[in-house]
Parts: structure tokens; sequence; C-alpha cells
């Protein structure tokens, strides 16, 4: 029982390490992108990480991690529900870019096996809590409308008027 405890807090610590790595980095290249605030593209001079993401990331996650001490069942599957949503959308994203636009002859890889990936992701997201779909929902519609946002912002900015 022991081992078994010290191993899965080894992994949970980690994984946690890679996760703000990869968080911050993302949100530093979001903000030097002009997609988020500059103040999040600030570089250590002298360890050259993304400081005031890797910052943010921290001080969001100690909220989420006390904030949702009481709900971890409900965050658990929040998280799955955006894990599940982002494949789905990988696998309509490789019949598209591949099926119909690249038009592939590799019927196996780019068609039937996305397919029936988004048909078994499809079926599992089908079975999540109606409170999980209907936040899920709300954050992919938010996601959808800020990156027409950003993409609208950019083509006037490439074409002024």
């Amino acid at each position: 029982m022991r081992i078994t405890l010290t191993s899965a807090l080894v992994a949970i610590f980690a994984n946690s390490i890679a996760s703000q790595a990869t968080s911050s980095r993302l949100i530093f290249s979001m903000a030097r992108d002009g997609q988020l605030p500059r103040a999040l593209a600030k570089v250590n001079s002298q360890t050259k990480a993304p400081q005031n993401a890797m910052l943010f990331i921290a001080a969001l996650s100690l909220v989420i991690g006390i904030v949702g001490a009481s709900t971890q069942g409900f965050l658990t599957t929040l998280v799955t529900f955006g894990a599940i949503t982002a494949y789905i959308l990988l696998n309509l994203s490789v019949i598209y870019r591949f099926g119909i636009v690249g038009k592939s002859g590799q019927l196996f890889t780019h068609w039937i096996s996305p397919l029936l990936g988004t048909a078994v992701l499809s079926y599992a997201l089908w079975n999540a809590s109606t409170q999980t779909k209907l936040i899920g929902l709300g954050w992919l519609v938010l996601g959808v409308l800020a990156a027409l946002y950003f993409r609208s912002r950019q083509s006037t900015a490439e074409n002024p008027a």
C-alpha cells in the first residue's frame, strides 16, 4: 500500500511539473502573439523562462485546487470532456485535411480510423453528465468565439482599410 501511494505521489508530482511547464509555455506564446495580455510574455533574463506565465498558471492551479477540492469528481469529468472533445476535433481535422483537401488515397488512415475514433469518443462524451456537457460546450463556444475574434483582428491588421 505504501509503495503504491508513494508511486502515485511521485507520478502526480512529475506530471504537475510537466503540466506547469507546458501550460506556461502556451500562455507565453499566446501573449507573445498578442492573444493574451503582453505582461504574460515576460521572460526572466537569467533563466530564460516565461516568468509571468508560470506565476499565472501556478496561481490559477492553486485557486482551482483550493476551490475544487470539494468537487474533484466534477473537475475530473470536465477535464475529461475537454480532452475527449479535443481528440474528436483532431479526428475531424485529419478527415478534412488529408481525406477531403489532400484527397489522400489512404482510406483506413485518413477516413476509417478517424471516423471510428470519433464514434467511440462521441459515445463516451454522450455518457457524461448533463452539467459537464453544458459547461464544456459553453467553454467550447467561448473558445470558438475567441478564435473568430482573433482571426478577424489579425485579418484587419494585415489589410488595413
